[in-house]
């Protein structure tokens, strides 16, 4: 058995997955662009050879077929994909979703994408704040497109909580794959990642994550923050005598 490369990435912990009463989990719908299938073809190739690309798709039950950017296909198919792939490859499903993460970013950059993301913010967190305007622009290359929602709920100097809304199921960890690998690439900043709860439905998922990085960028509110917080702790203290006299 051929081991799954690129383990040990990445630091994910899965406190809490709970499913609403009387709900089942169902295939994810819809379809996505073939952008998104073409990078996992592109880097499992790399990484293993064509032959054993092919064993996957036979694996997958998916024809062999020359991926288009901009055509959709089924969504189930990148969840039969990764399936497939721990079998062929070994390793856990969601192992190979997070890698399928990481391979998306690196192929994202080769058509210059990346200069979409490095113009959201100067940094990681302003980076998680824009996600969704970043989505918004790629849809007009991308018309189709079926993007989740992504909302910081709440954030402190070592991270931030991240709130992630889908139509589709069982990409949480396709999700972290990319935020991981977006920090790294883009930002230079290691991510540890929590996700604190998982809610599915036959209408998506509802994710919570927390995400531990180094948060240089976050600014305390006004009058909340202590001096340290603020940058102000090297500053001599100031007496009121100094302008009362």
């Amino acid at each position: 058995m051929i081991r799954l490369k690129r383990q040990g990435l990445f630091n994910i912990h899965h406190k809490t997955v709970s499913t609403p009463s009387g709900s089942t989990r169902r295939k994810p719908r819809g379809r996505m662009y073939g952008l998104l299938f073409e990078s996992i073809q592109v880097y499992i190739k790399q990484d293993y050879g064509d032959e054993l690309w092919a064993t996957i798709l036979e694996q997958a039950g998916i024809p062999q077929v020359v991926f288009q950017l901009h055509k959709t296909y089924p969504d189930e198919w990148m969840v039969n994909l990764a399936k497939a792939a721990a079998i062929v490859l070994g390793g856990e499903v969601n192992d190979v979703m997070f890698y399928f993460g990481t391979c998306f970013v690196n192929f994202f950059t080769k058509f210059n994408y990346d200069q979409i993301l490095r113009r959201a913010g100067r940094n990681y967190r302003d980076f998680l704040i824009e996600i969704d305007n970043v989505h918004e622009t790629m849809r007009f290359s991308y018309p189709k497109m079926q993007s989740p929602s992504f909302i910081v709920q709440s954030e402190d100097r070592n991270g931030c909580v991240l709130i992630y809304r889908s139509m589709r199921t069982g990409f949480t960890y396709y999700v972290i794959g990319q935020l991981v690998q977006c920090a790294r690439e883009f930002f230079d900043v290691s991510v540890d990642i929590v996700v604190l709860e998982e809610i599915t439905s036959e209408e998506g998922c509802h994710v919570t994550f927390r995400l531990n990085f180094d948060n240089r960028g976050y600014i305390p509110p006004s009058g909340r923050g202590s001096m340290t917080d603020l940058g102000l702790a090297n500053y001599p203290e100031v007496k009121s005598s100094t302008f009362f006299k």
